[in-house]
């Protein structure tokens, strides 16, 4: 059984899975409900037959008895974005929960939901960029995935995971405002991104000829969702359109060429996961891990109405590499001084040593050549030691160099302390972890701990390494866990 991370992407009536290992595709699968349509003819319990589905594509991936990360269908998720004045986060949030009200037929509290905002303070807006899912639905995953000893990490919709995945591309990184065309041979997606934040999402039926995709009518209804978009949203206009799927159709890409008047680009899931057989479920999947390897401006945290105004829904999304670069170069730095400065200091030792041997003079109070002979042995000693000095400095280099890339999501360093002592190293790191949730905070630092220890970059300076304090503490409007950890 591999030992990688799981994604799971669960559509209209598909589920497909990945096993990831240092962001490599090592196994996958993807069954279809109508697949077990003979199993299941005296079965009418939906959630059994759901059950049933995802086990036989664990199983065939070798995924099974894990923790995962979830992509679902965005036609269970609502999707909202509107303005609002210029207010704090917490006001935000309060604000959020008589807005949203408005649009959905059902209370706040029957939602699991986040959201992320872009400020225009010339303007004194913000733009808000809301998703939520009913309880029924997010309960549901949950209960199946439990049934089967399984725990979800996070649950989002898929169109975040497929961005996630798509915006690792160098030629696609850079893009704010975009729009992504999703599909398979069962359900479609059309999704429009403001500041990398989705404003807009729409479910399109697939119309089918026989077996295949009727690419006219799915052209057309792509059309009619666009002009519905378009006047709602004057003021956009896309930066490129993103078409996701396995049949290239230069139909398809020629009528939204010409319909959007932007440029329009086709991306594969091959392009991603390098099998023959991998299709879009895969993709959605491989983008729900990617949470792991590639930051995004909306990974959302789907809480209940009640955490996300007490502030558990809030979590720092950077890691702050400009200060993790800069702690790397120091100690770069650092390492090449003190090597400079220990290699000077054994040479000046050495040449004294030589001028000593050369003067030496048998004072009259000394019997014997034995005096002289401890004498030397002692300056010996002290050059045999600097040298010892001088060698280890520059193997903490490479222990700086990869720290950065050790570190899991939510954990950033404040502080790097290097101590040489006895002609070796000592190092201290303080730091600070945010994952909305102390227990998890602590796990997540035992575990960064122990994969410490299993690098060979670590133990072969450091025999041990262990965490001295942790304590809660506040940043902002933030509960972190600031910790140190020692490494001898």
């Amino acid at each position: 059984m591999s030992k990688g991370k799981v994604g799971l992407y669960l559509g209209v009536a598909s589920a497909g899975v990945v096993v990831v290992e240092n962001k490599e595709v090592v196994s996958l699968a993807k069954f279809d409900l109508a697949s077990f349509e003979e199993e299941f003819q005296d079965v009418l319990n939906e959630e059994i037959r759901w059950e049933a589905l995802i086990n036989r594509t664990l199983r065939e991936a070798g995924a099974e008895g894990k923790d995962i990360y979830v992509s679902v269908t965005d036609r269970d998720f609502i999707f909202r974005s509107f303005e609002m004045p210029l207010m704090n986060k917490r006001e935000i949030t309060a604000s959020l929960v008589y807005e949203i009200e408005k649009y959905i037929p059902f209370k706040m509290g029957e939602l699991k939901w986040d959201y992320r905002s872009v400020r225009f303070p010339k303007d004194k807006k913000i733009d808000i960029s809301f998703v939520g899912i009913r309880d029924d639905k997010f309960n549901k995953i949950n209960d199946i995935l439990k049934r089967l000893n399984l725990k979800s990490i996070y649950i989002e919709p898929s169109s975040l995971s497929i961005v996630r995945a798509i915006k690792s591309l160098p030629r696609i990184a850079h893009l704010k405002n975009f729009a992504v065309l999703d599909f398979t041979k069962s359900e479609a997606y059309l999704t429009f991104f403001y500041y990398n934040l989705p404003i807009f999402n729409r479910y399109l039926v697939i119309p089918k000829d026989g077996e295949n995709i009727n690419f006219e009518k799915l052209i057309e209804a792509v059309r009619l969702s666009f002009l519905y978009f378009k006047r709602e949203y004057k003021f956009y206009e896309p930066d490129k359109m993103i078409i996701v799927g396995n049949a290239q159709n230069e139909n398809l890409i020629n009528a939204l060429k010409e319909d959007l008047q932007t440029e329009v680009e086709m991306v594969s899931p091959n392009e991603f996961i390098r099998r023959d057989n991998s299709e879009m479920e895969h993709l959605k999947a491989l983008g729900a891990v990617d949470r792991e390897y590639y930051p995004l401006s909306f990974s959302p945290v789907l809480l209940a109405t009640e955490d996300q105004i007490s502030g558990k829904g809030e979590k720092i999304v950077s890691l702050k590499i400009g200060l993790i670069s800069f702690l790397v170069i120091l100690g770069i730095g650092a390492s090449f001084l003190l090597s400079s400065f220990l290699g000077n200091k054994l040479s000046i030792e050495e040449s004294n040593l030589q001028t000593d041997e050369r003067n030496l003079a048998l004072p009259k109070s000394v019997s014997s050549w034995v005096t002289i002979e401890n004498e030397i042995k002692n300056k010996k000693s002290r050059v045999d030691f600097l040298a010892g000095l001088a060698r280890p400095s520059k193997k903490l280099s490479p222990f700086i160099e990869k720290l950065p890339y050790f570190l899991p999501q939510g954990l950033w360093l404040d502080n790097l302390e290097i101590i040489f002592s006895g002609g070796s190293y000592k190092v201290i790191i303080r730091g600070n972890i945010f994952l909305s949730d102390a227990y998890q905070e602590r796990l997540e630092i035992d575990k960064f701990i122990l994969n410490l220890k299993h690098k060979e970059e670590v133990n072969s300076l450091f025999s041990n390494i262990e965490m001295t304090s942790s304590e809660r503490r506040q940043i902002g409007e933030f509960m972190v866990t600031f910790f140190t950890i020692k490494f001898d």
